[in-house]
């Protein structure tokens, strides 16, 4: 990924709402959170809606802070759902095997996050998806892992 795609709108907004839903069980609005953001608050109105990665980062950077909670990243993976993901994610809940499904995700994933990558690992009966950044989140990196 080149940095001048970090602008570009290819993140679906369903991950803002994530983020601020996540906020919310914290307390903090979505409106506070997406004006501390820097953002219209009816950004996220329409679910067909794109964001670019640095505003998604921005507002889970802020959502972060206003919360107070590090960990905001763990609890808005643990909420959500293969759903949450889209047709990638329909994609995965229709895939023959749990490894299919796995490996469905690993191969789009650039498209829904374009700044992290996935590889899965299996050595024997153990597996491990390894996920890294495929370029410097520099403050935003403790947001996604």
């Amino acid at each position: 990924m080149r940095t001048e795609d970090l602008e570009r709108p290819t993140v679906p907004v369903t991950y803002a709402r994530l983020v601020l839903e996540a906020a919310a069980a914290h307390g903090v609005r979505s409106e506070t959170v997406l004006k501390a953001a820097g953002l219209d608050p009816h950004v996220i109105d329409d679910p067909n809606e794109r964001m670019s990665v640095l505003e998604i980062a921005l507002v889970a950077d802020q959502a972060m802070r206003l919360t107070g909670e590090p960990a905001i990243g763990y609890e808005i993976a643990l909420s959500s759902s293969v759903t949450s993901h889209g047709i990638m994610g329909f994609g995965m809940m229709t895939s023959s095997s749990l490894r299919d499904a796995i490996q469905l995700g690993i191969e789009f994933m650039h498209l829904r996050v374009p700044v992290l990558s996935a590889e899965l690992r299996i050595e024997g009966d153990t597996a491990a998806v390894s996920v890294v950044e495929t370029m410097p989140l520099g403050e935003f990196r403790q947001t996604l892992f």
